[in-house]
């Protein structure tokens, strides 16, 4: 049997999906349409690298026609498929017809140690997770439909919340949250919409480094790095590449902290993605990596 080897030969390119790859209010992918195909011919692989869980994740590589291994729940674990040069991989334990390399504490952990804190009223008010609102509250807070809504509460290593109001009792109660969390081996990061609550350490760059280390044997040596990220809780995968992207948040423009060097898109959403991971491939090519 001939030696598995990677596509794309020794590129991958790591994405975020709400508001980098995928445009922040619409969800919509369209703008990196000419960038997505030239991934798909050179046969680079595109591994996801998002907030969002592994039953949101599959349903978005049907619709991008990827199957390349992904990370979810900002760092929680890293799926690889069992088909493809993928198959001959051995890390990791089964899961769902996966290998999964878990990272993160279990979402019973984080819901449990997340109802202890909110024992008291006040705080009950002013924190809500997903695993406290009904279906029709992610819908109207995400514009999801029912299904993608769904499949967004069922998590597994995070918990999204919102901390109601910008009032400084509200202010004080996240940093309660964030020093508890902190002393029972959780920590907070914040995403393009919502905070997450996840285990300590946990995080996309952690993720991504394993990840590669996991599929360098498939590349026969060193591989390039390519990381596009818009939020706080993309600086560690943005750390852990060669080439950070960074794609400006629609509101909050680039996060603070950001790589030095990191190729910036003029524009948020798809069409940034397009204009600045099609910049890096250039650069890429120009330079023989």
């Amino acid at each position: 049997m001939p030696a598995p080897t990677l596509p794309g030969g020794r590129t991958i390119v790591f994405t975020d999906l709400d508001g980098s790859l995928l445009d922040h209010h619409s969800y919509s992918h369209a703008g990196a349409a000419p960038v997505l195909a030239r991934i798909r011919e050179e046969g680079i692989p595109l591994i996801i690298v998002t907030s969002k869980t592994r039953a949101e994740v599959v349903e978005i590589q049907r619709e991008f026609g990827n199957a390349d291994p992904f990370i979810v729940e900002n760092g929680g674990a890293a799926y690889f498929p069992r088909s493809g040069p993928y198959r001959f991989l051995a890390a990791g334990e089964e899961a769902a017809g996966y290998r999964r390399i878990g990272f993160g504490r279990s979402y019973g952990e984080i819901r449990d140690f997340l109802a202890a804190f909110k024992s008291e009223e006040k705080k009950r008010e002013i924190i809500k997770g997903f695993g406290d609102m009904e279906l029709e509250d992610i819908m109207a807070l995400t514009g999801l439909d029912a299904v993608r809504a769904g499949a967004a509460k069922r998590r597994e290593f995070s918990e999204p919340f919102l901390i109601a109001g910008e009032t400084d009792a509200a202010a004080a109660c996240l940093r309660e949250l964030a020093a508890e969390a902190r002393r029972r081996g959780f920590e907070i990061t914040r995403g393009g919409r919502f905070h997450h609550l996840l285990g300590a350490g946990q995080d996309k760059g952690r993720a991504v480094a394993a990840t590669v280390k996991t599929l360098r044997g498939l590349a026969g040596g060193k591989i390039t790095t390519v990381g596009v990220g818009d939020s706080d809780n993309d600086l560690t995968m943005l750390a852990a590449v060669d080439i950070p992207v960074l794609i400006p948040h629609p509101h909050r423009g680039f996060p603070a902290g950001t790589p030095a060097g990191a190729v910036r898109a003029t524009r948020p959403g798809s069409e940034g993605w397009n204009e600045a991971v099609g910049k890096a491939l250039d650069g890429l090519t120009n330079t023989g990596r």
